[in-house]
Formats: C-alpha cells, structure tokens, sequence
C-alpha cells in the first residue's frame, strides 16, 4: 500500500514560510541592533513606533550597563531567530507527514439541496433539537471534529438531538448565491425541513460566520426559532481598532480578478486575509507542534483541527 500523500498545508504555505523568512531578513537588515539610537546602519525602510523606540532605548541602556557589545546581542538574536526557523520547518514536516486521515463517518441526512445537507446527530427521536449552522468557508465538521472532540455526538448522548447544516462545496448554483440566497433561501428552507421533521420550532446555534446567518433566520423567522446560540460569532467589527480592517479592506481590489474568473473568493485567498491578522501565528503554533510527541493525543487533535482548518471552502463572489 503506496504512502498517502503529504497535506497541503498549512495553506498558503508560501506565505507562511515568507512571512518568518520576512522577520529574519528584517533582522539581518539591522546592522546594530534596534537598541543603538540615532545608529546610521539602522535601515529606515523599517520605521518604529513611539513604544518601539522606548523599547530600543531600553535594551541600549540594558546592554550599555551590562558591558555588552552590540554585535553580540545582535549574534544572539539572529542564532534565536534560527532555531525558530528550524523548529518551524521541523513542525511543518512532522504535520504533513502525520499518519492521520479522518475515518469518522457523517451520520444520516434528514435533507438535502445543491450540494448542502441536513446531517442528523440524534440518537432518539423526542429530545430538544437545535439545529447548528457553521461558517460558509470551513468544513462543517469542526463540530464533529473526532469520536472523542464532538460537540454534537457528545450533546446527543446528553439526549439532545443535534442537526448539522453542512452547507457543502459550492456548485454552479452556489457560486451565484448572495447572502439573501443563502439566508432566505437555503437556511430558511434547512430550517422548514427541521421543523416539519420534528414537530415544532428548534433552537438554532450559529458557529462562528454562521451566527450571523443564523441571527437573520431567527429574525425572519421566529415562529421557528424557540431560541438562538451564537457561538464564537462576531458582532463588533470595531473592537480591535480599524487599523486592519482598512489593510484589509486595501487588498480587497486586488482579489477583483480572482472573483470575476472563479465566482469565488479562492481558498488560498481567504486563508491569507485571516493570515494577515496575526502573521506570525501560524508560525508559532507550528514551533509549538514540534514539540509535540507525534504518537500523543495533543499531536492527533492539532492534526485534525488543522486539517480542517486547511480543507476550507471557497466563498461565492457576491457574498464576498
């Protein structure tokens, strides 16, 4: 039996790899470390905010009054830097190389449209059903994530009886939808068919995205909502500042192209816009992996959230 093949992630893996090559030549372009003021070999395509240049005040005095040269320091950071790149490699190998697939089978479908189903968890026919709505650019089953990290097995045996909207790949008809198609039309629909096949409104819990498009259905229809769960949902785009969202929404031109050619907003694409966020995160969650025993528990769950993190899907155009 021929080896399965290396995964693909963590996607865009040129991207990751860039943005830690980019930290490393921002340190090598710094002839004396950031820490020497008014220094000459500092490179003026990196300019320093306020607190970074009390920072670099701090570590000259530091390194000042411990008789430190500034050579020195800068041989350590760029030696830490290395061992970070390294370990970065190493647990970017040792995830794609891990002997993990997921074998967990979906369970039966109450209904379906397009490519969308209506998965249903439920062991017995006269708990409280609530219907779950996930996000439309990941893979449903992160709530079904392993037979040990499933939220909606694990509310079944609580005599529950969980539904699981799985909204499925887009196809010809799905990369035309809008957020009324979606909303109005196949939700809306999702939610009948729960209500007729169980007998009465459900509760509905959105996960994450799929809070919001959850939150609509509740307002448009709450003859069939007796309530409504938002989980890890946003609702206040503000909070952080709109420093990003202005970076952001300044390479939203560029992806133009992308859009009109596919009808979609690429994987590829969605995945770098939440890179940006947080460049180095993805980085450091894989340094962290290295560390990991590959044989272990931890290492099996951060393989499977990973691999579902990186089986995203594509986002129609108009809803992008």
């Amino acid at each position: 039996m021929s080896a399965p093949p290396l995964r693909r992630g963590p996607r865009p893996l040129p991207l990751h790899l860039g943005l830690a090559a980019m930290r490393a030549w921002a340190a090598l372009a710094a002839r004396a470390p950031p820490s020497a003021p008014g220094s000459t070999n500092w490179s003026t395509a990196w300019p320093r905010s306020k607190a970074g240049r009390q920072e670099a005040g701090r570590i000259a005095a530091a390194l000042a009054a411990g008789g430190h040269p500034p050579e020195a320091f800068r041989a350590a950071v760029l030696r830490a830097l290395m061992r970070q790149d390294a370990a970065l490699v190493r647990g970017i190998a040792a995830y794609r190389r891990h002997p993990y697939r997921r074998e967990l089978p979906d369970p039966p479908a109450l209904w379906t449209e397009g490519g969308s189903r209506l998965l249903d968890y439920g062991t017995r026919g006269d708990g409280p059903v609530v219907l779950f709505v996930p996000s439309l650019v990941n893979r449903a089953h992160v709530l079904d994530l392993l037979p040990d990290h499933s939220m909606l097995r694990f509310l079944a045996g609580q005599g529950l009886r969980p539904l699981l909207l799985d909204w499925g790949w887009p196809g010809e008809a799905e990369r035309r939808f809008t957020l009324t198609d979606y909303i109005a039309g196949r939700l809306e629909r999702a939610l009948g068919a729960a209500d007729a096949a169980t007998g009465g409104p459900v509760v509905l819990a959105g996960y994450c995205m799929g809070g919001l498009l959850a939150l609509a259905a509740a307002l448009r229809r709450p003859e069939r909502v007796r309530a409504l769960a938002l989980l890890a949902t946003p609702w206040d785009f503000r909070a952080e500042g709109d420093a990003r969202g202005q970076i952001l929404a300044g390479l939203l031109p560029g992806l133009e192209p992308l859009l009109q050619a596919t009808g979609t907003l690429p994987v590829d694409a969605i995945q770098a816009l939440f890179a940006w966020l947080d460049p180095f995160a993805v980085a450091a969650k894989f340094r962290a992996f290295a560390r990991l025993d590959p044989a272990g528990p931890r290492a099996r769950l951060f393989v499977a959230l990973e691999d579902w993190l990186n089986d995203g899907v594509p986002l129609a155009a108009a809803v992008a």
